[in-house]
């Protein structure tokens, strides 16, 4: 059976409609929880929804198909035996790992959910016993290389072992639309926390596309967003994929870098293109269209890095009057229309 498709669109008084390759006629979207928006732009993947309502800011909205969305978040505490003092973290050398590892984090948290749209399931941490009998949950090795084979058992060489702890959340944002802003303190860490959700310097957005469903190696339902701002600003949303559907960060990116001999590294030029236009493809490629008719493509998109491996895109036309990407050339990654 051929999968469904969905076309999508909105009106001038701000409704979002659909339109289904299984049904006829225009169907209109509506939230079944919290309050309804006005859409002013609206793109959707297989699983999601994103749209610029009237305060032009983003929104997404998850439909729900039935299943929960869950994720099991894993934490491995660490300890190395010493003679002296038996097994503890303390006995931990710089070239083992910390003594407690949160799997996908930098750092680790006992509590902290990703955002109010989660909650956890359970009110405390269980040992992940899936290959220890020991009571305690403790894992044994002769070492933390790679390779090394961790049991339940305790031999005379084993001098570390690992514990691990899980605990599952789920997603409670399912059929509504959920504010998903960006402001200039995103996009700078410096900023304080208590700037960064004050609200007061909130960036609109002008226009926002999805593609990358072709990008390998992804997790499942994986796509990329990339926005357009009021102000000429090119920002991408990270990490969204069906066990994410919000993301995880706002990041610019710009479009003119300038090379530092001393580094070797590119910086951002002082004075940025204005962006008017974005398009994705599904392969990820990214072209931006400037008030100046310059169109620059989003160079070094592959499965290692879906935005792109430079800061900086590529300028590969002068004279554009608008773009658009599409399946038949693909390879060709654009095309150029009205180029003089």
């Amino acid at each position: 059976m051929v999968p469904e498709q969905h076309l999508w669109s909105c009106d001038n008084r701000g409704n979002a409609y659909y339109l289904s390759s299984w049904d006829a006629g225009w169907k209109r979207l509506r939230a079944r929880r919290g309050h309804q928006i006005r859409v002013k732009r609206i793109v959707a993947s297989s699983w999601c929804v994103w749209a610029i309502a009237a305060d032009q800011s983003p929104y997404f909205l998850v439909p729900s198909d039935g299943t929960t969305i869950r994720v099991t978040e894993i934490i491995t505490q660490y300890e190395r035996w010493n003679s002296s003092s038996g097994f503890s973290s303390s006995n931990l050398t710089a070239k083992d790992p910390p003594d407690f590892v949160q799997d996908g984090r930098e750092t680790y948290n006992w509590s902290a959910l990703p955002s109010t749209r989660w909650k956890w399931e359970t009110s405390e941490w269980e040992y992940l016993l899936e290959h220890s009998g020991d009571r305690a949950g403790w894992e044994y090795s002769s070492s933390f290389q790679p390779q090394a084979v961790f049991t339940s058992s305790y031999y005379t060489d084993s001098v570390v072992r690992r514990r691990r702890w899980q605990r599952v959340r789920s997603f409670l944002g399912h059929d509504r639309w959920l504010l998903c802003s960006v402001s200039q303190a995103d996009l700078d860490p410096l900023k304080s926390g208590s700037q960064r959700s004050s609200g007061s310097n909130a960036i609109h957005v002008h226009k926002l596309v999805l593609g990358g469903t072709n990008i390998p190696h992804q997790p499942l339902g994986f796509h990329v967003l990339w926005t357009v701002t009021k102000t000429g600003q090119i920002i991408c949303r990270t990490n969204i994929h069906r066990s994410n559907p919000e993301g995880s960060s706002w990041v610019e990116h710009h479009l003119l870098c300038t090379p530092d001999p001393i580094s070797n590294t590119l910086s951002p030029d002082d004075h940025q293109p204005f962006a008017i236009d974005i398009n994705v493809n599904l392969n990820g490629q990214v072209f931006v269209l400037t008030d100046e008719n310059q169109l620059f493509l989003r160079s070094g998109v592959s499965w290692r890095y879906p935005y792109g491996e430079s800061d900086c895109g590529y300028l590969i036309s002068r004279n554009t009057l608008y773009l658009s990407t599409d399946s038949f050339i693909e390879h060709l990654g654009v095309a150029l229309y009205g180029a003089k």
